[in-house]
């Protein structure tokens, strides 16, 4: 099938792309890792549900390229395909991290997705990712990492009309070791937007995260909400992890507890939330040995509005 899958493995959805995180604090002491990734390992656990049929075929050319094909059919909207072609460079830096990574998507409507990923040197780390419409740019974002022996800087600039320069996002994050267990971080945003008054509006928030011996505690205080994070490892097969939310201008809170279950002897992974919304979610992903195949059965409950979301996909690797 190729080494490409060991070395990058294309997003399920390129809208929400996810990129080969960094290894985690447990396993890099020095660095910290990312600040947009402090809450990752107990988002991990949460199921990512979705609803209607999902097809994605995988077609590796090379060691270092293939293409995928993705159908999608919703019940409540039309449904889309999407030709995507991956390319990852010689250069692996890790397991599921090779460099440069290029990646791109078209759909039958004209909108197309791009996404350039580099690594210079063993500390600084470039991204940039747009998409187009009939010929015109309609999202570009652009970010630069920088990773220091125990502490890690980013800045984002995203502009949502990269012609006519009227709105732009600048975010800059800083995440700081301060000992073996204990990793503290502050992000700060600012958009420009005409229909902001003022022209502009400013956002700062405070991180920190915490490790213990197999428990792992992150939160953030921000001008607008409050978020907070714990993941418990209950054993070699199972993991449970509660996250809360609170929004301060709306004085709202949602507290969600979930649970992810791996069991690689029969190629299986169950993971299962219930929230405060009176929600339950679930998404089964079962690989079908010895066929390339891995199946995904996703469902959803809102118990409050009686209302059932159903999902089923396959994907071809």
């Amino acid at each position: 099938m190729g080494n490409i899958f060991a070395a990058s493995t294309p997003p399920q959805d390129f809208g929400t792309i996810t990129i080969p995180s960094d290894p985690s604090p447990e396993e890099k002491l020095g660095n910290p890792g990312s600040l947009q990734n402090l809450h990752k390992e107990t988002e991990d656990i949460f199921p990512n549900v979705f609803d209607g049929a999902r097809f994605t075929q995988n077609m590796p050319f090379s060691n270092n390229f293939l293409i995928s094909h993705k159908i999608n059919l919703y019940s409540q909207k039309p449904g889309s395909y999407r030709l995507g072609a991956t390319y990852a460079g010689p250069n692996v830096v890790a397991p599921g991290e090779a460099y440069p990574l290029l990646m791109a998507e078209i759909d039958p409507s004209g909108v197309q997705n791009a996404l350039v990923l580099h690594q210079f040197g063993s500390r600084v780390k470039f991204r940039f990712d747009a998409q187009m419409f009939q010929t015109k740019f309609s999202v570009a974002n652009t970010q630069v990492e920088y990773k220091a022996d125990n502490w890690t800087s980013l800045i984002q600039v995203v502009n949502l009309k990269p012609l006519s320069g009227i709105s732009v996002l600048l975010t800059g994050q800083f995440l700081q070791k301060i000992t073996p267990s204990l990793a503290v971080g502050s992000e700060l945003q600012i958009q420009r937007m005409r229909q902001i008054p003022g022209g502009q509006l400013a956002l700062f928030s405070l991180s920190a995260k915490y490790i213990g011996a197999d428990y792992i505690c992150s939160g953030t205080l921000g001008t607008n909400g409050l978020t907070m994070c714990y993941s418990q490892k209950a054993s070699d097969q199972l993991r449970v992890g509660v996250k809360v939310q609170t929004d301060l201008l709306m004085q709202q809170s949602v507290a969600a507890i979930g649970y992810h279950a791996d069991l690689p002897k029969i190629n299986l992974q169950l993971r299962a939330s219930f929230d405060t919304n009176w929600i339950s979610s679930a998404v089964l992903e079962r690989r079908l040995v010895p066929l390339p195949v891995t199946l995904r059965l996703s469902g959803s409950l809102n118990h409050r509005d009686n209302r059932f979301t159903l999902g089923v996909g396959f994907a071809i690797e």
